[in-house]
Parts: structure tokens; sequence; C-alpha cells
């Protein structure tokens, strides 16, 4: 398995956590690599033509699967339903964004229970 990110490198918002370094020595026990500030140009069925971001390079990186890591989207018809009930929503209701912002909403929440 590659991991491709266009960022310096991955998991850049685990950085802060106690999950980081785990999650790099789980990675790389396991075989994975990354391909780093890099972004895909083509897929062709048998890999992925990528873009270096410093060098300008065109390469190649064989593959049988491509799987994107795109942007989170939130459940608003969730949130819409919850409150409906009296729930106050929060977490993946909310607009989509970082787990510490997340982590506020429900503290909120729940101290106002």
């Amino acid at each position: 398995m590659t991991m491709l990110s266009p960022d310096p490198f991955i998991g850049k918002e685990l950085r802060r956590t106690t999950a980081d370094v785990p999650l790099r020595r789980t990675l790389k026990r396991l075989g994975v690599k990354w391909l780093l500030e890099v972004c895909v140009l083509g897929w062709h069925g048998n890999g992925v033509t990528l873009l270096d971001h410093n060098t300008g390079e065109r390469f190649f990186e064989e593959g049988d699967s491509l799987v994107l890591a795109t942007t989170n989207g939130a459940a608003a018809w969730r949130g819409r339903e919850l409150r409906l009930q009296g729930i106050d929503a929060v977490e993946i209701c909310a607009v989509p964004r970082q787990a510490p912002y997340a982590f506020y909403d429900g503290r909120r929440v729940g101290l106002e229970l």
C-alpha cells in the first residue's frame, strides 16, 4: 500500500495527539510507504501518474486500485431529525471541521444538560 498526499507528511491532523507516533510506527511495520507533496494527475487502471510539487516532475506509480480520502461532509439531515426530537446535534451533524472543534461542541452541549 502506498499513501499519497499533497502535504509534507501523512496525518497532519494527528501530529498534536498521542496517536501520531504509534500510527506511523504501525504503518511502517505493515510495509506501508508514502509519497508526499504529490498530486494525482491521472488513474490508468494499473497505476497513477503523479506530479511532484517540489520538482514539477511527473512520474508513474503502479497500483491495482485507487482509494480517495476527500473532504468531509456534514450529515446535516441527521441533525435536523435530532433537533425535531429535542436533541441538540453535535459532531457529524454540524459543519465539517477538525476533531477539537467537534469535541468543544460536544462538551458545551454536555455542560448545558
